[in-house]
């Protein structure tokens, strides 16, 4: 081998040892790695601006339930039922006028109202025997005094209803029952006595006439037992 060979190979020899495979390989791991790290990095970011974007979007454009007031219902205005006492009222200027049948249609419209009132049973009894509906009429009188016990004046019309129908020994009990509680009622003398006259007791009847003019302030009715007197 001549010198110049030699020199050649022991300078090669020499030279330091390239680890070109190993720095390379780092080289490429170390790209491989940032390039994974900016993957990664700009997912990140893009997720977050994402995420800021959707909750910057939602906030505005969430509609926004403002709280209203709840709408109350309209008053309803109660129904107005008849007033009772104006159709008794109005039944009375009928009888007044002898329109029985129309007093009595508003005097059982005043009921249905006022189904308790002994009043209005008391009259409905009269307009009912001026209709000669006898049994009818002394239903209503026993219904008012059922309401109101001491309801002497409609216990006087129960009598004379019982005397129009032929119980005059009821209506007798009853005119009694009355003057023995309630001896000024002037108009219970005066039927006792009609009664009495009409079964020929005309002692009887004459007593009951003058306790009548006595007690009695009305003129045309005084002026009446002064003539059957005579």
């Amino acid at each position: 081998m001549s010198i110049i060979l030699k020199a050649l190979k022991r300078a090669e020899a020499s030279r330091p040892e390239k680890k070109v495979l190993y720095v390379s390989t780092f080289s490429g791991g170390v790209k491989k790695i940032w390039g994974m790290l900016s993957v990664v990095l700009f997912a990140s970011s893009l997720g977050f601006l994402t995420a800021v974007y959707l909750m910057h979007d939602n906030t505005d454009t969430k509609p926004q339930f403002e709280e209203k007031p709840v709408p109350m219902p309209d008053k309803v205005n109660p129904v107005s039922k008849p007033d009772a006492s104006g159709l008794y009222n109005e039944a009375i200027m009928h009888i007044k006028g002898e329109r029985y049948a129309q007093a009595e249609k508003l005097l059982r419209n005043a009921l249905s109202i006022e189904p308790e009132n002994a009043g209005f049973y008391n009259r409905l009894g009269f307009v009912l025997r001026k209709q000669e509906k006898y049994k009818e009429a002394i239903s209503a009188y026993r219904k008012a005094i059922l309401l109101k016990p001491d309801y002497y004046e409609a216990m006087n019309n129960l009598a004379v209803a019982l005397e129009a129908i032929g119980q005059e020994n009821k209506a007798e009990d009853i005119y009694k029952k009355i003057l023995l509680k309630k001896p000024s009622i002037a108009e219970v003398h005066l039927n006792y006595a009609l009664l009495l006259e009409s079964q020929g007791r005309k002692e009887e009847a004459i007593s009951h006439y003058h306790t009548f003019l006595n007690l009695s302030q009305d003129a045309e009715l005084k002026e009446f037992v002064r003539k059957r007197l005579k």
